[in-house]
């Protein structure tokens, strides 16, 4: 839908990381920052933190 419309899509490398180290290394490997981290399962709504540099 963003392509159609002339917004950059950043491309999907992998929806499932196991550690922190592997979340930053993908990251980095975008180029591109915020990035929305959340958990694999939640029982509801829940607070979604962004970070929007490596630190």
């Amino acid at each position: 839908m963003c392509q159609s419309i002339g917004e950059p899509v950043i491309p999907l490398l992998r929806l499932l990381y196991y550690s922190v180290e592997e979340a930053i290394a993908a990251a980095n490997e975008i180029g591109y920052y915020p990035v929305v981290l959340r958990p694999a399962f939640t029982l509801g709504a829940q607070q979604r933190p962004a970070s929007h540099n490596e630190a």
